[in-house]
């Protein structure tokens, strides 16, 4: 996991490495001016959209609009967890990766994974003692080969099982509750959150149990429970059997389906490739997980009216991610039936022929979950659907895979392509203008708003100049305006750092952060700016950025004179305020 290592020595990690000698072990660059281009690795095409940058050390698509640094396109290229990939890049260069990684990880964490490690364990000895427990997956279909494979447990009817593991310290009792295993009601006795249920452990991809799902063995309800979010365990960012799939070999292909039973089932029948969200709608994150293992997804989602609405819910997830060299399909279980049911009921042959030969591609799906049964030759309605699925469109990024899909709606609805092509230019362009003009309701903030933006820009792309900068910002007049905080905060972070810093380098501190998105993004811009005249446009939008500041500044002030009257050291800081701008 990341933060099992230091910031610092990524950072210096990703000055280390030379992203152009790195890609040029893996794929084939070609110099074009001061940066390199190549056909793209992670989506087809006939044209060079990969550019690399050796000044900022970072690769961009213009096609996919995949981009990062050395760590991202070895992490994507060679399909490795992020330990692997830092320990691969480190040994390249000649660093040595911290031997107290583990010690980066705090130690209510530590505590976390340890406990829930010492839990799978007697769980698993729990079901060997259950024989109704055992009988009853034996019932469902499964073997002790797929149980073991998955760490399949059992959880005793005992309020207080955690008395006889000794787990009864104030630190344990602690840990338990932080875990989400004991729960606190009232003035009682805390007691065991899983009870009379088969367990199966969530683990993340180094295999560590990071929670449980639960399932009762009778009618009470609710018939499954998961852990809740814990230090260790976030439902957006994990999937179910991922370890596990992982596991058998490469992954050509994952099945996403909504249960643990239907996890396994498909397991016992050969299909060793599927996941399952966890109580939760698929998330992006979950999503852009799957798309560092695999170039294939296909959704499946239960014949009930619940699983109709999760895949249409799952279309807006997925539109503004979508990936040309990404593979995504749809299947759509007959009326009340789930995976499990289905194979248990006609076989797992049936069920192979359903992803064969029933499977909707990402185009289809759209389309006739647009129309959903309408009537498409009155006009009017063909209108209607065909402006909903124009709205989904837009929201993809402008990859092949748009254009395609464009095309097929215009032939599916019978109007000309380039109507649907020129409307979804002006509402791109519309929707471009309006995300511009519309940040903020203060039209003060606007005007300094694109400045703010521009010397990020600079800064994130160049951080050396920085260095060169002299004059600090005076925060009183600005450090109320809208990312002028992070602005300066940018600039004093670079100004203290020893080692040179690049583009790739600066990004990769501040990832994890909340400005993380923006900087990236700004690392992108084009700046039609002449090298030699960098540094002096930054000074200048610095000035300008200042004199914005007093502005609003000696605005606000005026204002509260009016209304309740300013104290001597408010007038006096007016007074100068003007006085500078006179």
């Amino acid at each position: 996991m990341p933060g099992s290592i230091s910031k610092e020595f990524i950072s210096e990690l990703v000055l280390r490495v030379d992203i152009v000698e790195c890609i040029q072990k893996r794929i084939k660059l070609k110099k074009s001016g001061v940066n390199y281009t190549a056909l793209c690795p992670f989506h087809q095409e006939k044209s060079p959209s990969f550019v690399v940058s050796p000044q900022k050390q970072c690769y961009h698509c213009f096609g996919c609009n995949t981009h990062g640094d050395a760590i991202d396109f070895v992490q994507q290229y060679d399909k490795t967890d992020f330990i692997t990939t830092i320990e691969s890049l480190a040994a390249s260069v000649g660093l040595t990766v911290p031997k107290e990684r583990g010690a980066q990880i705090p130690s209510h964490q530590l505590a976390c994974y340890h406990l829930l490690k010492q839990l799978t364990h007697h769980y698993q000895g729990q079901l060997k003692r259950a024989k109704y427990a055992i009988d009853y997956l034996v019932s469902r279909g499964l073997s002790g080969k797929t149980c073991l494979h998955y760490g399949v447990g059992f959880a005793s009817d005992d309020w207080q099982p955690f008395d006889a593991l000794n787990l009864t310290k104030a630190s344990d009792i602690h840990t338990l509750r932080q875990t989400g295993m004991l729960i606190k009601s009232g003035s009682k006795r805390p007691y065991a959150r899983f009870r009379n249920r088969i367990m199966f452990p969530i683990r993340n991809l180094k295999g560590q149990t990071i929670a449980f799902g639960g399932r009762y063995l009778n009618q009470e309800m609710p018939k499954y429970m998961n852990s809740p979010e814990t230090p260790i365990f976030h439902k957006r960012n994990t999937l179910y059997g991922l370890y596990e799939a992982r596991k058998i070999g490469d992954l050509k292909r994952i099945l996403i389906v909504e249960g643990y039973l239907d996890v396994l089932t498909l397991f016992e029948h050969g299909i060793t490739w599927s996941v399952a969200a966890l109580g939760t709608a698929i998330s992006q994150q979950h999503l852009q997980l799957l798309m560092r293992y695999t170039t294939h997804i296909t959704f499946c989602f239960d014949g009930d009216s619940a699983g109709q609405n999760a895949a249409r819910k799952t279309l807006d997830i997925l539109l503004p991610i979508t990936r040309d060299h990404i593979r995504f399909e749809f299947l759509t279980l007959p009326p009340g039936e789930d995976p499990d049911s289905f194979i248990q009921a006609k076989g797992s042959k049936a069920f192979y022929n359903l992803l064969d030969q029933h499977c909707h591609s990402l185009s289809h799906f759209m389309i006739k979950s647009a129309i959903a049964e309408q009537d498409i030759t009155k006009p009017e309605i063909r209108a209607i659907v065909t402006r909903k699925l124009a709205e989904q469109v837009k929201q993809m990024p402008h990859h092949f895979l748009k254009q395609f899909i464009t095309q097929d709606i215009a032939v599916q609805l019978k109007i000309e392509p380039q109507y649907l092509a020129q409307y979804l230019e002006r509402a791109t362009a519309t929707t471009s203008k309006d995300t511009r003009y519309n940040q903020s309701n203060n039209p003060q903030s606007f005007r300094v708003k694109q400045p703010v933006h521009t010397a990020l820009a600079l800064l994130v792309q160049q951080p050396k100049l920085a260095k060169n900068l002299t004059t600090p910002v005076n925060t009183d007049t600005v450090g109320h305006l809208p990312e002028v905080t992070l602005l300066l905060q940018l600039i004093a972070w670079i100004k203290k750092q020893m080692e040179p810093m690049t583009s790739a380098s600066l990004l990769r501190y501040w990832q994890g952060t909340s400005h993380y998105r923006l900087l990236r993004d700004l690392s992108q811009q084009s700046l039609i700016i002449p090298e030699e005249n960098k540094l002096d446009e930054l000074k200048a939008l610095l000035k300008l950025i200042k004199q914005q500041g007093e502005k609003i500044m000696i605005l606000n002030l005026l204002d509260k004179m009016k209304d309740t009257g300013l104290s001597i050291q408010e007038k006096k800081y007016l007074q100068r305020l003007i006085a500078n701008k006179v």
